[in-house]
């Protein structure tokens, strides 16, 4: 049982590791009807997308080709997280079943995690199909914008933890209070 919340923790932590490096992340978005949608695609992110494409300086072709890679990543994203959010809601009604054994919950559990793997790897695959297409002068610039952004992101998570860690050294244990 550790051994499997260990490994589902950890494809919980690749997938959410990834996020901020995808401008495919999806949400739990649906809209009603079974459609999970893309951050990326909505609320103003498009524009992000654009002024990336004229930063590297792309060509009509490489455009074409970007948004068609972008394209079959978010189809197959999509699916896959149609999936997950299925086979979760298939593993809490088991559990909240009289009848479920831990066998079973781990193997559903397994099936999720399975998922989790598939999208970390779409999401590498799509990295390189990206780079396939670009010169060697936008790879540079793409590496050093991914280079800035990863920094960016440790910056926020170390202020982040920073935080944490001064507001808990503000509260005095109460096990090393001593009464009079």
């Amino acid at each position: 049982m550790k051994n499997t919340v260990k490994h589902s923790l950890l494809a919980a932590a690749l997938v959410f590791a990834l996020i901020p490096f995808s401008s495919l992340a999806l949400a739990d978005s649906s809209d009603g009807e079974g459609h999970y949608h893309c951050m990326g695609c909505h609320h103003g992110h498009e524009w992000k997308k654009h002024e990336f494409m004229d930063k590297l300086g792309l060509t009509p072709e490489q455009k074409q080709q970007f948004e068609a890679i972008r394209q079959d990543k978010h189809t197959q994203a999509e699916a896959l997280m149609k999936s997950m959010f299925e086979k979760d809601r298939e593993l809490r009604q088991y559990m909240a079943s009289p009848d479920a054994n831990e066998e079973n919950a781990l193997a559903k559990e397994k099936e999720i995690s399975d998922i989790h793997e598939q999208m970390a790897q779409l999401h590498i695959q799509t990295r390189f199909k990206i780079n396939a297409i670009l010169t060697p002068e936008q790879r540079e610039k793409m590496s050093q914008w991914r280079k800035e952004k990863m920094d960016r992101f440790e910056h926020r998570h170390a202020e982040w933890h920073s935080d944490r860690d001064e507001s808990s050294e503000d509260k005095t244990p109460t096990s090393n209070i001593q009464s009079e």
